[in-house]
């Protein structure tokens, strides 16, 4: 098998491994050479007999010198480890390449080890940085791709154990130095839906976040909009927690001018109004920067369509004859995704208006399209994502070769 042209031989070897065949000598002797490709297809023929001496010679293979031959025998060894081998496995967070490091994060989670939770969240602090042509950018931001990795792998797990959810905590609260505001918004989405109260805190110091990113033209804190729809989505799941909710700083912040701020925060209000009218919720829908479509973003959260008419025109948040609380006629479609709302022609022709708006409008058309089944070509709107001013990437030659 050494003889002949390469790539066949290492072919015919990983071949062999699925046929169960006697090449453990090969494979053993494949996986240590100093050939990268021969000896990735030594550790996968080695993964395809299975047996107790070829996983034995996976784990050693966890130390090559080259970083993709570890990387593939972390991924091969993973599944069906035991006890040693996941120690060997874990042992990778101290890897010298953050490609390797990203691989253990991305098993842990497919993998979802209670006993690696510890490593997940030491890797939050890992600080190899995959930031885009920094030379270019106005502001520096991190993109800290291995951390990033183990919060999505953290988020994988059915449930995290209160210990695991207040290192989060902390790890949020330490704002020292350059952040990967992504990274922090990630972990932010973690705390929204747990059995964790003391989240709220976290929640609350998140609206009033400084670090801020994009370019030239552009301002934007994606921590601060991470936080609002925390707050927004963690009111409708742990409705016992409305008096722990920070509520002034709630209704400050749906009054702000930005509109990626203020959208999640008056589907917050919105919620609120579904239970109960208060003046103080009433009064941050008068603010400044009120405008009908603000307020029937709010008004949106209510799923009685009557009942939130009712509400607008008793307490003179619309007009009593705005189009968006005509019931004239109806519209919607019989299935909808939210609790049902009719719409009438009248509030059809003001929402299809809306379209080209640059506030709120997209989120209001997304959750009227939940109410009504209509599409407002709103279809690929996604109201978490962070908006950016469009521009033309560059790509580098560190980009090119996977940046490690």
């Amino acid at each position: 098998m050494d003889e002949g042209p390469r790539n066949l031989a290492r072919l015919l070897l990983q071949l062999s491994g699925e046929e169960h065949l006697d090449i453990q000598q090969l494979a053993e002797q494949w996986a240590r050479s100093d050939d990268e490709d021969d000896a990735q297809a030594a550790v996968r023929a080695l993964a395809e007999l299975g047996t107790p001496e070829a996983r034995a010679a996976i784990v050693n293979a966890l130390t090559h010198a080259h970083f993709e031959v570890r990387r593939t025998a972390l991924n091969v060894l993973a599944p069906r480890s035991d006890t040693a081998e996941k120690t060997a496995i874990l042992d990778r967070v101290a890897d010298s390449s953050a490609l390797v490091r990203e691989a253990l994060a991305q098993v842990i989670g497919q993998q979802a080890w209670p006993e690696a939770l510890d490593v997940l969240v030491s890797l939050l602090g890992d600080r190899r940085n995959y930031c885009r042509h920094p030379e270019h950018q106005r502001r520096d931001e991190p993109a800290y791709q291995v951390a990033r990795t183990a919060a999505e792998a953290l988020a994988r797990y059915d449930t995290l154990p209160p210990q695991v959810l207040d290192q989060i905590t902390t790890f949020l609260a330490d704002d020292t130095g350059a952040i990967d505001v992504v990274l922090h918004a990630m972990l932010l989405d973690l705390l929204t839906c747990p059995d964790h109260p003391t989240a709220w805190t976290t929640f609350e110091r998140g609206l009033t976040d400084v670090h801020v990113v994009g370019n030239a033209d552009e301002n934007l804190y994606p921590l601060r909009y991470a936080a609002a729809w925390a707050i927004a989505d963690r009111i409708s799941q742990h409705p016992l927690e409305r008096d722990l909710v920070p509520w002034e700083a709630v209704t400050a912040a749906a009054d702000h001018f930005d509109a990626q701020l203020a959208a999640p925060l008056l589907l917050a209000l919105g919620t609120q109004l579904n239970v109960d009218s208060d003046a103080a919720t009433l009064e941050a829908l008068r603010g400044p920067n009120a405008s009908d479509v603000r307020t029937a973003l709010a008004l949106s959260m209510i799923d009685d369509h009557e009942a939130a008419a009712d509400m607008a025109r008793r307490h003179g948040l619309l007009a009593a004859d705005h189009p968006f609380l005509n019931q004239a006629d109806d519209l919607s479609a019989g299935d909808t995704e939210l609790s049902r709302w009719p719409l009438s022609t009248r509030a059809r022709e003001w929402l299809d208006g809306l379209r080209k708006g640059a506030d709120v409008e997209a989120t209001l058309l997304w959750m009227m399209a939940r109410r009504t089944g209509i599409d407002f070509g709103v279809s690929k709107f996604i109201p978490r994502a962070l908006r950016r001013n469009t521009s033309v990437p560059i790509t580098t030659f560190a980009e090119m070769f996977g940046m490690e």
